[in-house]
């Protein structure tokens, strides 16, 4: 898909140590963009919006729900993928062309 200019690593929990430090996936082509947040109907709706992101990314890659951490472009930011949010969406042609999920951010990495 034209517009996934970043990438994605996953990192899922050590057992030993409870903490994401595991590399599970490297190098996905994703996009981070911020909801929009009229369609929220009240001032704190709105504000709620402000706290979550959406992933775009390509469909070709399965994130998994729960257990991960993603963080983009090497920021040191992490993301949580929120569980419930991910779909597949098709192109003109009817091929699917991305997925996508909400992000909250991780309290720690």
């Amino acid at each position: 898909m034209i517009g996934l200019v970043s990438t994605a690593t996953l990192y899922s929990e050590d057992p030993a140590t409870g903490r994401f430090t595991v590399v599970s996936q490297t190098g996905i082509r994703c996009r981070r963009t911020h909801l929009n947040q009229n369609r929220a109907g009240t001032a704190g709706g709105r504000q709620e919006l402000t706290t979550i992101r959406r992933l775009l990314f390509d469909p070709a890659v399965t994130i998994p729900e729960e257990g991960v951490q993603i963080e983009l472009d090497g920021d040191g930011v992490r993301w949580n993928a929120v569980r419930g949010t991910f779909g597949r969406f098709p192109g003109p042609t009817g091929a699917v062309i991305y997925a996508a999920c909400d992000l909250t951010r991780a309290d720690d990495g």
